[in-house]
């Protein structure tokens, strides 16, 4: 992509903003909380392994501000308190609220009053230090435990971060940014994703990365793989070649990859598993929590996934059953619905979950025998 595009910003009224993250069974299988208010749609910052870019072709260009934003999730937030199902929000699932038009637009820093308002937890997820303009508001909202700021890495090698993330910040200016975050007592969490093979996968880059975070005071660390689809692909294919890799990522990815639960090519089990593990054992060493985003490898984790302390509902998923089985030699049905009824599971989850059960979509079975199976993509690795 040509850095020098002009970014034309379309002004939009939107019907409704807090939305599921999405309805696959990946997410139903992985994820405890469930909401997103993707404020602006498009990102200036064009990083080539965004899977949002999916959504339109100059997705990276033309931005559509949702300038009533605030007014909806007041009203959004308000149906929320009263049907109790107050779950974090992620301000950044396909797009980064804090994105250079922001600079002007200010429709993150309005949605944030809104969420202070109602008392109401958001969680942020960005690449970018503007985010330390909305510190006050971040203060008041944390003081009530109600955010949480997650800061996105793929290197500390400004060739890699030129070459994938097109106009992002410089890794440095974000980790100036948690500093002063931490400083002022936010919670934040360091996102090394994605990981994408034969370019940020070595160890010893991926330490220093880790060290970094750390020093500045991340306080949780998620790890992820590339998902691989083919504008993904399309997109990734001139910095791949450049860096010199094309031919081995194919070959991982194609000939020896994997399908996960949403239909998203990803490198073989072993090879996420090596990696992941390495980062988690350096995370705990450092001081930091650890959880992998929609990976499995559960054994690994020390904290919620997310990283997220926020008040406000969480839903189970598959890892708190594994657990829950993990010291038992038969588990019933019925024993899964107590135990989601106790995690707080509503009669419509409960029904939706035992669907997935019934028809293996959550990777979890119970046999004849009444023990509970896991899919291979969920078993532990044998090293």
């Amino acid at each position: 992509m040509n850095n020098q595009e002009k970014t034309i910003v379309v002004a939009t009224q939107s019907r409704k903003i807090i939305h599921p993250i999405d309805r696959s069974w990946e997410v139903f299988r992985y994820c405890p909380h469930r909401l997103v208010a993707n404020l602006y749609l498009g990102c200036e910052f064009a990083c080539t392994y965004c899977f949002a870019r999916a959504i339109y072709p100059e997705y990276h260009r033309i931005i559509m501000a949702r300038i009533n934003a605030p007014e909806r999730i007041d009203k959004e937030l308000a149906r929320l308190k009263r049907a109790r199902n107050l779950q974090p929000v992620d301000l950044g699932s396909a797009t980064d609220p804090y994105q250079p038009i922001e600079k002007n637009l200010e429709i993150t820093r309005k949605t944030l009053k809104i969420f202070l308002k109602h008392k109401a937890p958001v969680f942020i997820v960005t690449k970018s230090d503007l985010v330390l303009r909305d510190l006050d508001l971040l203060k008041e909202l944390r003081e009530k435990k109600l955010v949480c700021v997650h800061v996105s890495f793929i290197s500390l090698n400004r060739r890699i971060t030129a070459l994938f993330e097109g106009k992002t910040p410089p890794p440095e200016k974000r980790l100036e940014a948690i500093e002063e975050l931490v400083e002022n007592g936010i919670r934040v969490i360091g996102r090394i994703q994605p990981v994408i093979p034969y370019v940020n996968d070595d160890m010893e880059e991926l330490e220093e990365l880790l060290e970094a975070l750390a020093t500045v005071g991340t306080s949780h660390i998620i790890y992820g793989t590339l998902k691989l689809s083919e504008t993904v692909l399309d997109n990734m294919v001139y910095a791949l070649d450049r860096i010199g890799c094309l031919d081995e990522f194919l070959k991982l990815y194609i000939l020896s990859g994997e399908l996960d639960a949403a239909g998203y090519l990803i490198p073989p089990r072993e090879y996420r598993y090596k990696l992941a593990k390495y980062c988690a054992e350096k995370a705990r060493r450092l001081g930091m929590t650890f959880g992998t985003c929609k990976e499995g490898f559960f054994e690994l984790h020390t904290y919620r996934c997310s990283g997220l302390d926020l008040k406000g509902r969480y839903l189970p998923t598959i890892e708190h059953i594994i657990k829950y089985a993990t010291n038992r030699e038969i588990i019933r049905k019925k024993d899964i619905v107590n135990l989601l009824k106790r995690l707080g599971a509503d009669k419509r989850y409960i029904k939706k979950f035992l669907k997935g059960l019934e028809e293996g979509m959550l990777g979890i079975t119970i046999n004849h025998d009444q023990r509970l199976h896991t899919s291979e993509i969920l078993k532990p690795v044998k090293e």
